[in-house]
Formats: structure tokens, C-alpha cells, sequence
């Protein structure tokens, strides 16, 4: 999408308010003449999802009032295959999740200590396989993300929920799953004392759904991020805020999160105002009957 901006620049665009229909559509033409570094042209996705990103981005800005026009309501885009995002399950469903694991054994208490601080700070269920004792800083309560994804650390927080869990998994259930291993310092560890992988995560996520009467075929482990994600961005906080807690190079990747936000949104109207729930339709229909027998009677 950077290469959008400075196509735009190069238009003489230098305000994102200034931005036009036009400019669009040069855009458009533009992306179907270049050519990869192979000579190739761009795939129709890849077109797409520039496209489709830059239209989310604009409808977050008016949304959030930095824009008072968005250029690309007017356009009628035919996307061959919109971003691919998987679904991020609602709070109810993320709630009864995570109570549904109990704490009557070891791998239960792991499991509660994994989810809860998956759904709390959206890391990828590798980066927290990857996750050494020596990363958690109780005190300043603080998680070192160290090489995450393209390579680079961050540091993100330990809510209070995770790190009572988390300290549960290390007071004495996580010795008694090394059974006399060499300690390699990572914190979670399998039943078998061995680093945890991403597959094993997947599993128990499966497990607990199923439990808890949710379809498995839903969601998947990297849902979780995507809900914490949404869920951020729904009670105001700001999305450069929800780009560095998830690792994002660019704001543009950050950008798709504001697509389940606005269907979210829908169905929070949909449920909640006035002139969208089924008592606006009951009385509509009321109205509608008053008026057909006014109508009789003139």
C-alpha cells in the first residue's frame, strides 16, 4: 500500500483529503500495468486486496472523523477475491471459552494460562510456544516477544488475568511436567517435559470449543488474535496502538482488522437501536395497518 501513497504523491496528491475518485481509478490502471520483478503481472488478488485495503483505511478515517469524505463510496469495485481474514468470535463466545477450561488438572491449568494470554495481547500461538520463562517480566509486567515474525522483538503486556494463570502453570505444575527433564527454559512445555508446538496448541483449541458447544470449524487458534484485535479497535483504542501490540511492519496489515470491526458494528445496531431490532419492525407494521385504515376510511 506504500506504493499506493506514492503513486498518489506522484499524482500531486499530498493530503489524503485531497484525494479523489479520479485518482482512484488512475490507480487502478496504473496496478494493471505493472509488472513484478520477473515481468509479471500483478495478480488479480494482489490488485484486489490494495484496492480493498485503501477502502477500508479511508472508511476507518471518516468513521473516526479525520476525513469528511470518503472517495470511494461513488466507485462500483468488482473485487475477483476480496482479504482473506478469518473470523473473530465474539466477546460471549470468547468469554464461555476460556471459563469453560477448568483448573482440575496440569494440562488444564497450562491450556487456561496459553488462551488467556493469546486472547489478552494477540501473539501468534508460535511466538508463544517460542516464549522462555526468562521473558516474563512479572514486576514491570511486561512479555518479550523475541524474533517474532520477520525476525524482530517486541514487548508486550501482562494483563493481570494471564499472569495469575501463568503463575499457577509455574508454581508446580509445569516442574511436574518436565518429570526430571533437562530444563530448556521454555514456558510452556508438553506433557512429555518437550517444547510445545503450534499443532498441540491447535488441538486443545479444538477440544475446548467443541466442549463449550461453539463449531470448531469456525474459528482457529489465530482467531483469538483476530478477536483481540477487533475487540481493541470496538472499544476506541487507536489502531497504530494495535499495530505495534501485534507486530505489524506496516499499518496497512492492521488496516483488514478494521473490516471485522465494521461487521461487528452492524450487528451491534442490528441487535441494539431503536429503528434496527424487532420492535421497530412490530411497530412499523402497526403503522403500516393504521395507515391502510385511514386510508379506507377517507
Amino acid at each position: 500500500m506504500d506504493r499506493s501513497f506514492k503513486y498518489f504523491y506522484g499524482l500531486g496528491v499530498t493530503d489524503l483529503r485531497d484525494l479523489k475518485e479520479e485518482h482512484i481509478l488512475s490507480l487502478m490502471e496504473y496496478l494493471d500495468q505493472l509488472r513484478t520483478s520477473k515481468g509479471k503481472e500483478l495478480k488479480s488478488q494482489s490488485k484486489s486486496r490494495i484496492i480493498y485495503l485503501l477502502g477500508v483505511l479511508f472508511r476507518y478515517l471518516v468513521n473516526r472523523d479525520y476525513l469528511l469524505i470518503n472517495p470511494f463510496i461513488q466507485l462500483e469495485i468488482n473485487f475477483e477475491k476480496q482479504v482473506s481474514l478469518k473470523s473473530a468470535m465474539e466477546r460471549e463466545e470468547v468469554n464461555t471459552f476460556l471459563d469453560s477450561i477448568c483448573l482440575d488438572s496440569g494440562i488444564k491449568i497450562r491450556d487456561r494460562a496459553i488462551f488467556e494470554t493469546l486472547y489478552f495481547n494477540g501473539m501468534r500461538s508460535g511466538e508463544l510456544c517460542n516464549l522462555k520463562v526468562s521473558n516474563i517480566d512479572f514486576g514491570n509486567k511486561e512479555i518479550l516477544i523475541e524474533e517474532g515474525k520477520g525476525g524482530k522483538d517486541r514487548i508486550v503486556p501482562l494483563g493481570q488475568s494471564c499472569q495469575g494463570f501463568i503463575k499457577l502453570w509455574m508454581k508446580g505444575m509445569r516442574k511436574f511436567f518436565l518429570k526430571g527433564k533437562k530444563d530448556r527454559g521454555y514456558l510452556f512445555v508438553s506433557i512429555y517435559g518437550g517444547k510445545l508446538n503450534t499443532s498441540a496448541v491447535s488441538n486443545r483449541f479444538n477440544k475446548y470449543l467443541s466442549d463449550c458447544g461453539i463449531e470448531v470449524s469456525k474459528y482457529t487458534v489465530h482467531s483469538l488474535r483476530h478477536s483481540c484485535a477487533t475487540h481493541l479497535l470496538e472499544n476506541g483504542v487507536d489502531i497504530r496502538y494495535v499495530q505495534e501490540l501485534l507486530g505489524h511492519s506496516s499499518v496497512e496489515t492492521t488496516v483488514g482488522y478494521t473490516k471485522l470491526f465494521v461487521d461487528s458494528l452492524k450487528k451491534i445496531y442490528k441487535k441494539y437501536h431503536p429503528r434496527e431490532n424487532e420492535l421497530f419492525k412490530e411497530m412499523t407494521d402497526k403503522q403500516r395497518k393504521s395507515i391502510i385504515d385511514i386510508g379506507k376510511r377517507l
